[in-house]
């Protein structure tokens, strides 16, 4: 990248701008930025941060005055420029743009004649919660430049107005060509991969590039003492599909996260007299690492299409199996049979007769246990994702070029 990529300040280095707008709950995809940007700086890269937060209540409120910020935000689009040109920025890397960056980061990129890499970490391009997920099922009424059914269905914060809002933007957003704007998209999936094709989007401009593990942990010591849930405490994450298998004549389960449902699942445990599940609510990454090390299996009982599954590979890093839905990213993820095992979703039965098989059979566990820890070396290593990275870089730069 070296000699693709000149820079002609004092800094020799290759230069990238890391843009994205952090959501209110830190979750999954702030972790991933954090890692890919700590990990351009191991490259040799040096890293620039445009950050907005959506904790920031004085910029939520100027959206609330002008929702047009959605489309068009022109003082981001200023500051932008004004970055671009003073950090002589090569490659503009975008996450998450929503609420308060939006599309006009395109176009300060584009203006300066600097190539665009979109990491896409769920379907809000298609869907205005970015799920595909409606009442705990799988919508798929909209898709990009569509979004009326999302629009009356409320789907975006559960709010009609924000909905509303939000939808004609996306449609505007759609119509006026943003979404051909990025020289290069990054899928962390191959179903995702597929279906930004599906939506449009040229083939040779979507790189499958799959997320990773930052810090080896090593692997776990023991076979473990109890299951392990870790993620955000909501509907699309099946924990009431999981409660409804459970019993006292299983393995604990500890269950790490923290969201909105998590008072009901905790009342719920009560009601049914579960005295071997346990909360440990939200834990920091160290924490959540200790947690791995006990642990005989991770389960994952998503109801909807993951368009990844970052614990998975924290779970392989661990040399811990894991059972999940065959369901999106989950069925790419996990080698049914060798890293993990598969159920069908909302197949409680599947479930259990899966939950039993992992409980019960310890040379079962030990040899998918050493299969999750050679998945992780062999894919998911900070090394093997920095020569991914580089070559993503190296394919947004001569596309830009020869454009």
């Amino acid at each position: 990248m070296e000699d693709t990529l000149r820079n002609d300040s004092n800094d020799a280095r290759s230069s990238v701008l890391v843009v994205h707008n952090n959501y209110q709950r830190r979750g999954g995809e702030d972790s991933v930025v954090s890692a890919e940007t700590e990990l351009l700086a191991t490259m040799g890269m040096r890293v620039e941060r445009l950050e907005y937060d959506s904790r920031d209540t004085v910029k939520l409120r100027d959206l609330i005055r002008h929702p047009d910020y959605l489309i068009f935000n022109q003082a981001v689009y200023e500051q932008a420029r004004a970055l671009i040109r003073q950090r002589r920025i090569q490659i503009v890397h975008c996450h998450n743009l929503f609420p308060l960056i939006s599309t006009s980061i395109y176009s300060a990129a584009e203006d300066e004649g600097v190539p665009i890499v979109q990491s896409v970490h769920n379907y809000r391009m298609g869907c205005l919660n970015g799920l595909f997920l409606y009442k705990g099922q799988i919508c798929e009424r909209c898709r990009p430049g569509q979004h009326t059914a999302g629009m009356a269905l409320g789907c975006y914060r559960g709010s009609y107005t924000q909905s509303v809002a939000f939808g004609i933007a996306q449609t505007v957003n759609h119509r006026r060509g943003a979404w051909s704007q990025p020289t290069v998209y990054i899928a962390p999936g191959q179903q995702l991969r597929t279906r930004l094709i599906s939506w449009g989007i040229p083939e040779e401009r979507v790189v499958f590039k799959p997320h990773f593990v930052l810090h080896d942990p090593g692997k776990r010591s023991s076979i473990g003492r109890y299951a392990l849930f870790v993620g955000r405490l909501s509907p699309e994450k099946g924990l009431d599909l999981l409660l409804d298998v459970w019993n006292n004549d299983r393995l604990p389960l500890v269950i790490v996260g923290d969201g909105p449902l998590r008072s009901r699942m905790e009342q719920r445990v009560r009601d049914q007299g579960l005295t071997n599940v346990c909360f440990a609510g939200h834990c920091g990454h160290e924490e959540v690492s200790m947690f791995f090390q006990q642990a005989r299996f991770l389960v994952m009982p998503s109801v909807w299409l993951e368009t990844f599954g970052m614990v998975v590979i924290e779970a392989y890093a661990h040399g811990v199996p894991v059972l999940a839905t065959r369901l999106g990213a989950l069925a790419d993820l996990i080698r049914d049979g060798t890293t993990g095992l598969l159920f069908t979703r909302g197949d409680r039965a599947d479930l259990a007769a899966k939950l039993a098989e992992l409980e019960h059979n310890p040379a079962r566990n030990i040899e998918m246990s050493h299969a999750a820890r050679r998945e992780y070396q062999l894919l998911y290593s900070a090394e093997a994702n920095a020569q991914l990275l580089r070559a993503v870089y190296h394919q947004a730069v001569h596309s830009k070029e020869t454009r």
